[in-house]
């Protein structure tokens, strides 16, 4: 038997560890394996061996290595298939690619996504959709466009996103929504309403 072959055998099977294998033995097939069983990362390919294909199989299982792709290889596909897997790769996508539609995948992904969209695509389905997933998305949206809806759907995903919920719209359901929710987002209620919440919790832990 080959060694390079025995050397994948290994890696398939648990008793030969990527990094153990010289580099004059890594063959593609070796590099392909060792990506799909999450045994390397493609920043320990060399650049020139980064193929398409090697970085569709990186992509799809750990979105955020686009980072690690090659900018010649991002396409429109391999961006679509980073931002399904993980919302964030968003920041690692060329802006000629950056559409609404790969925008909207990566805020389902990941609601915190919503930073790195172009403010042109910020749209109030695409708001909506991000502070669903993760509340504090609202911090990423300019504040005259901090809806009374959007505040309400922000604190029901996640209570912390009071601290980002305009003063105005802070009225007393919203923060005793929140706290009741989470005791720590007390700190981001209004003064005046503070000493009722504490009154609050006080009788939800009695």
């Amino acid at each position: 038997m080959d060694i390079r072959e025995w050397l994948l055998i290994g890696l398939q099977n648990g008793w030969m560890a990527f990094h153990s294998i010289p580099q004059e033995l890594r063959t593609d097939e070796l590099y392909r394996e060792a990506l799909r069983l999450n045994k390397a990362g493609l920043d320990e390919i060399p650049f020139m061996l980064r193929t398409r294909e090697l970085c569709l199989l990186a992509v799809e299982q750990r979105g955020w290595v686009l980072r690690d792709v090659p900018l010649g290889l991002r396409d429109r596909e391999m961006c679509l298939m980073a931002v399904k897997s993980d919302g964030m790769a968003l920041a690692h996508v060329p802006e000629r690619l950056c559409d609404r539609e790969i925008c909207l995948t990566a805020v389902q992904a990941n609601g915190l996504a919503l930073r790195e969209v172009p403010l042109r695509l910020k749209d109030e389905e695409l708001c909506r959709t991000a502070v669903q997933n993760n509340g504090e998305a609202l911090q990423w949206i300019l504040e005259d466009r901090r809806t009374p809806e959007l505040c309400r759907l922000a604190v029901a995903s996640n209570s912390m996103a009071l601290a980002f919920v305009p003063e105005q719209y802070k009225d007393e359901d919203l923060c005793r929504q929140a706290v009741l929710a989470n005791a720590d987002a007390l700190r981001f209620a209004p003064w005046e309403m503070r000493k009722s919440l504490r009154r609050l919790l006080e009788e939800q832990a009695a």
